[in-house]
């Protein structure tokens, strides 16, 4: 009996394990094309905190958030449902949110070319 409860145990911990390394490796890539608006949303039941990696083509963008829906932090910059905020996004740099359960943003990419974030969720 000990020993098919431990192996239980053993069990659940691996299958655990591989859940919780799972989670820390699923990503969303977003598309920013030139002077279209994107809305994104927070996919998730509770408060997003994520980085997401920037590429671009070009040296530098600028890209506008607007808080269509509830808040989030961009960058150490909270934003309230309506409030915006315009970035400058270089290649290879990260952009730290943290976005509310159920947030949505609109963002304009302002550049020539598109912009990719890549975020961890």
């Amino acid at each position: 009996m000990i020993k098919r409860i431990s192996g239980f145990y053993i069990s659940l911990l691996i299958v655990g394990s591989m859940t919780l390394h799972a989670e820390s490796t699923v990503s969303r890539t977003y598309e920013f094309e030139p002077n279209r608006p994107n809305a994104i949303d927070n996919p998730l039941f509770w408060q997003l905190d994520t980085q997401c990696l920037i590429v671009t083509m070009e040296g530098e963008n600028l890209l506008k958030g607007t808080m269509k829906r509830n808040n989030a932090t961009i960058n150490g910059r909270y934003l309230s449902e309506g409030e915006s905020t315009t970035l400058t996004v270089r290649n290879k740099e990260f952009m730290h949110i943290v976005a509310d359960r159920g947030a949505r943003v609109e963002i304009i990419n302002f550049g020539k070319k598109t912009v990719t974030a890549t975020c961890k969720i």
